[in-house]
Parts: structure tokens; C-alpha cells; sequence
């Protein structure tokens, strides 16, 4: 009999992996990926889920897009109010980092850093709270289990159609031997090459193909450079670019960022751009230089803003 765990309305309203809904049948197969079901958690493939957030910016109503993280939903609980305090603006710096983003650093890069959730006041004006070690502790917790869970259940796994991969093949082959057969019928055909010369590399042009996916994680990783560029019409100059490196990042006559010039810092101030943008308009692009410290967990994280 199938076991349904946590309550289904308070799944919908916070979302895993805060609080995630799993299912195990034993009577579904032999192997634990085949018993194990994710089914109806958001966003399966992402370590959080999403959620908006509606602030006021002057007389106007912004809101920006922030992982839903057990920090962010114990905010909302009067029995956690102690475990956060209230960072003044004037207070705010570049040491504070979101509570999504801070757990993603090591215990030595964590040193001197302070993790805060968005939140809104009563006048819905933006607040940072600061987070305490014990929220930042079951953070990590409930975020471990549900890695945990994904893996057992090979949640986002993607499973190659190995049918559609033998067609592609096969059409490819057809098509080469029609081309070399027309060569030999027009006599422009090399007399060295045959008609049934195969000896090219059998492309894949489709990303889903296994052995694509399979070298350093995704097509675009291996990519050529791509120009970084912002969306400037729609920044809300929250000045957290400018912070970072006001060398590749200004503002111009009407105060919306734009990139002055992208080659004047590391490819990571790109990427913590990006993350930290309060109206997610900030595309970090690809680097040039892939001989960067740490560029392929760079890559990763700024992939998802491109």
C-alpha cells in the first residue's frame, strides 16, 4: 500500500524540499528508485522552489523572484521569531548574502558572512533578516534529505530514448549512403571514399543524447563564449551589481544598469550578480577565459540565469 507523507495542503503552500511529499510502494518494483515517488513536489530538479515576493519601491510595486528555503518559511512563524533579527539599510553590506546563496559556500568561505532572507514591513518596504546558526543548520538538514530523497528515487534524471537515438542513427547512415550514391552517379565522388565511406563520426546534434550529456555535465558548459547582457528596462536599480564590481556594472541616464564592460572583473562577479539582483534581469552569459579558479562551478550556478 502506497504511504503518502506529510499532509498534501501544507505541502502546497511551503513546497518541498521544506516540506516534501513522498510515496513508497513496495508493490511498484524491486529496486528503491522504482518504489520511491516524488510526484507532486514542485520543481524536482531545483534545490529550492520558487516563490514571489511583492514589495514597495517608492509609490511602486515590485516583486522578484526568491527560493522558497525553510529559513524563508520559518520567517513566517512566530515560534522562529528568535532566531532572526532585523538588518537596518543603512546597515546592509556586501557581506550579507541570501540564505540560498550562503549555503552553497564552504565553512571557510562562509567566515565573515551573514545570511539574511527578504522579507517586506508592514508598509511593504523591502527588510533584510538576518538568519541565526540554528535555521541555518535545518536548512542544511532539509535540504540534505531531499538531495537524499532525489537521488533514491532518480528524480530529473533524464532516460534516453534509445529507439530515437537507433532512428537518428539509422536516418544519418541513409542519408550519407544517398549522398555518396548521387556523387558516383554524377562522377564526383572520390574513387579513394566508396559509397559506403563511414569513416566520419556519426553526429549528435539533438542535446539530449547521452553521450553528450555525459562530457563536463551539459552542451552549453562545453560552449563557446556568450556575451553577458541585462535586461535594463526592467532593473529596479537595487545598486547590488554596483557593489559587486562598479567596474563592469553602471548605471546610465536613468539609473538602470547596464554592463560597461564585462572583461573588467572575474566571470564569478557575473554569476554573484545575477544571483543577488533583486529583479532577476541580469544574464551572466559565458566566460572567455575558462582557465578562471573554480569556472565550471561558476558555469553552474550562473547557467540557470542565462
Amino acid at each position: 500500500v502506497a504511504m503518502a507523507v506529510m499532509a498534501a495542503t501544507r505541502h502546497r503552500r511551503i513546497g518541498a524540499p521544506v516540506l516534501p511529499l513522498f510515496r513508497y510502494d513496495p508493490d511498484a518494483g524491486l529496486t528503491p528508485e522504482d518504489c520511491f515517488d516524488l510526484e507532486g513536489n514542485p520543481d524536482l530538479e531545483q534545490e529550492w522552489p520558487v516563490y514571489t515576493l511583492s514589495y514597495m519601491d517608492g509609490h511602486r510595486q515590485r516583486s522578484m523572484e526568491l527560493p522558497m528555503t525553510f529559513a524563508d518559511f520559518a520567517a513566517t512563524e512566530n515560534r522562529f521569531r528568535k532566531h532572526f533579527r532585523v538588518a537596518p539599510p543603512d546597515t546592509w553590506n556586501d557581506n550579507m548574502l541570501p540564505i540560498a546563496e550562503f549555503l552553497r559556500l564552504d565553512c571557510e568561505q562562509r567566515e565573515g558572512r551573514f545570511p539574511f532572507v527578504w522579507s517586506v514591513d508592514r508598509q511593504g518596504q523591502l527588510l533584510r533578516l538576518l538568519v541565526a546558526k540554528p535555521i541555518v543548520q535545518s536548512c542544511e538538514d532539509r535540504l540534505h534529505f531531499w538531495t537524499m530523497l532525489r537521488a533514491i528515487a532518480r528524480a530529473g534524471e533524464a532516460k534516453p530514448d534509445s529507439g530515437a537515438v537507433e532512428a537518428r542513427i539509422r536516418q544519418e547512415v541513409a542519408q550519407r549512403i544517398a549522398s555518396n550514391i548521387m556523387k558516383l552517379a554524377m562522377g564526383s565522388a572520390d574513387q579513394d571514399s566508396g559509397i559506403l565511406d563511414l569513416s566520419e563520426k556519426i553526429g549528435f546534434t539533438d542535446a539530449s543524447d547521452p553521450s553528450e550529456q555525459n562530457q563536463n555535465g551539459s552542451a552549453e558548459k562545453d560552449g563557446q563564449y556568450k556575451a553577458p547582457w541585462i535586461d535594463t528596462p526592467r532593473c529596479t536599480s537595487c545598486d547590488e551589481c554596483i557593489k559587486i564590481n562598479p567596474k563592469i556594472f553602471v548605471y546610465n541616464a536613468q539609473k538602470k544598469a547596464t554592463i560597461r564592460d564585462s572583461q573588467a572583473g572575474p566571470y564569478q562577479d557575473l554569476v554573484k550578480a545575477a544571483e543577488r539582483c533583486t529583479a532577476q534581469v541580469i544574464h551572466p552569459g559565458l566566460p572567455k577565459d575558462r582557465q578562471e579558479k573554480g569556472i565550471d562551478k561558476w558555469i553552474a550556478r550562473g547557467e540557470k540565469h542565462n
